[in-house]
């Protein structure tokens, strides 16, 4: 079927979403946190070679030639949104001070 490039933008999604699969998506929002193909398996219940082979066809579609290149585009594109993590100050504090307190003999 011959479509005519002028009229081929009214079949593309606006924001071009209709490009990646959900799990392409996934996989971005995840490499996105700086996780590694091994971690982002776990989380999503894949192998890390699935993982690779997802951020390949990703860079494929978004015509990246780096993993950092397809989240970057992805994150410009709004394809994938930046979730930053808020950390519990508590939580954050006490990381801090494990080490501390292991190093003064008060914690094992």
């Amino acid at each position: 079927m011959y479509v005519d490039p002028a009229l081929a933008g009214v079949f593309v999604d606006a924001k071009g979403t209709g490009r990646l699969t959900t799990r392409e998506r996934e996989v971005l929002r995840l490499a996105a946190d700086g996780l590694s193909s091994e971690k982002i398996g776990e989380r999503l219940f894949l192998s890390p070679q699935t993982v690779r082979g997802h951020v390949g066809n990703a860079m494929g579609k978004l015509q990246a030639h780096t993993r950092t290149q397809a989240v970057a585009t992805a994150l410009r594109e709004r394809l994938i949104a930046y979730l930053r993590r808020r950390v519990e100050p508590r939580a954050a504090l006490r990381r801090a001070a494990l080490p501390v307190a292991k190093f003064l003999g008060l914690a094992d």
